[in-house]
C-alpha cells in the first residue's frame, strides 16, 4: 500500500467519462442546493451497470461521480432525476420536506433528462433547467 501511495497507482476498473455541467432553477440559481441521480439498466456493451450522483450549490454546476469524487460515468445511457428541498431533510422525520423540484423530475421513470455515454468518448459538458413547480 506504501508503495501505491508513493507511486500514484491508477484506478483500476471500467472505463469512466468525466462528466459537469451546469443544472438551472427556471433559468437561474437554486435557492438551496440538491442532488443529481444519474440510472442506466442500458450500459454500453461490455461496460457494468453503474449507477451514479453529483451534488450542486445553488450556482448548479455539478460533477458526476461513479468512484471516487467528480471521476464522470461508466459509458451507457442514463435516465437523470433531482432532489432538492426547502430545507434539508432531518433524520426520523415522518415526511420530506417540500421539493423545490417539480414531480416529473423527481423519478428517473418520469424524467425526460437523460445522457448517452459513449466508450472513449471525452469530457461531456451538460446544461439542463428545471422549471418552479
Amino acid at each position: 500500500m506504501a508503495l501505491c501511495v508513493l507511486a500514484g497507482c491508477a484506478r483500476s476498473g471500467p472505463e469512466v467519462v468525466p462528466v459537469a455541467g451546469k443544472i438551472t432553477y427556471a433559468g437561474g440559481p437554486w435557492p438551496r442546493g440538491g442532488f443529481i441521480f444519474f440510472t442506466t439498466d442500458e450500459p454500453a456493451a461490455g461496460m457494468p451497470i453503474r449507477p451514479a450522483w453529483a451534488t450542486f450549490d445553488t450556482d448548479g454546476q455539478f460533477q458526476a461521480t461513479s468512484f471516487s469524487p467528480g471521476d464522470g460515468l461508466v459509458p451507457g445511457r442514463y435516465k437523470v432525476y433531482i432532489e432538492a428541498w426547502e430545507k434539508a431533510p432531518e433524520m426520523g422525520a415522518k415526511s420530506l420536506p417540500r421539493s423545490l423540484v417539480p414531480k416529473k423530475y423527481q423519478s428517473a421513470k418520469t424524467s425526460d433528462l437523460e445522457i448517452d455515454v459513449a466508450p472513449g468518448q471525452g469530457k461531456i459538458t451538460v446544461a439542463w433547467d428545471v422549471p418552479k413547480p
